[in-house]
């Protein structure tokens, strides 16, 4: 009998496997760790962007990225891609690979390039690549540029080994009642959408396990119930 409900796995799904493979199981399994609340403004934001996006996407660009990009949004049937989940059947495992992209943009020889906006509170600091922080965080959203840039290939696509993430970075003011203004800053980010596979198929065999995986010695909420217990 075919399971009546085969597992997907997403982008998010995928870099929590790779951030914790215990805590990865938990959650598959219903055994969820508690969380606070989910900010709803980052949503907010994106649904405005997303608007503003189709309201120019017949000029090619909108003017906040006018002379940063040298590329356009999809536009047409190939607006699908940006506005529906992609989905992609492991033949091996049954397992389904899903994403969905904030949009997408084509270079002039038909090439798609995956993207992804961020918002962000402050500008980019000239040291920012180097903070270590900063490295664990681009590298956690360059899997999600790989993994969209995975689907679009299993789905017959010529895509860009590159993806780009767009940055909405609020403008410095002291007179909000007028309205806060953010700029756009792209940045282009080198992609190996080839380590999807490898690990989209080692989260399906640990989701599948009977028990869960040792717990993660570089995982804090695993130590922090060590510790617990250990009181």
């Amino acid at each position: 009998m075919p399971d009546p409900k085969p597992l997907k796995l997403s982008p998010s799904s995928l870099n929590a496997f790779r951030d914790c493979p215990k805590c990865f199981w938990l959650d598959r399994h219903d055994k969820k760790m508690p969380g606070g609340p989910f900010p709803s403004l980052p949503g907010g934001i994106d649904l405005i962007v997303k608007a503003y996006y189709d309201r120019y996407r017949k000029d090619g660009l909108p003017p906040l990225l006018h002379g940063k990009l040298d590329c356009k949004l999809v536009d047409g049937p190939l607006c699908e891609i940006a506005r529906k989940t992609l989905s992609w059947t492991d033949p091996e495992t049954g397992a389904i690979l899903i994403g969905k992209m904030d949009d997408c943009f084509i270079a002039k020889d038909g090439t798609l390039i995956v993207m992804d906006n961020k918002t962000r509170g402050f500008p980019f600091k000239e040291d920012y690549d180097k903070n270590e922080a900063a490295k664990e965080l681009l590298d956690i959203y360059q899997f999600q540029l790989e993994t969209y840039a995975f689907l679009l290939a299993k789905m017959g696509h010529k895509v860009a080994d590159f993806g780009y993430l767009v940055y909405y970075i609020p403008e410095k003011s002291d007179e909000i009642s007028k309205g806060i203004k953010f700029y756009a800053e792209p940045k282009k980010i080198l992609l190996k959408p080839s380590r999807i596979l490898p690990v989209f198929r080692k989260a399906v065999a640990v989701a599948r396990q009977a028990k869960p995986p040792k717990q993660h010695t570089e995982c804090e909420l695993c130590r922090w119930v060590w510790e617990v217990g250990e009181m």
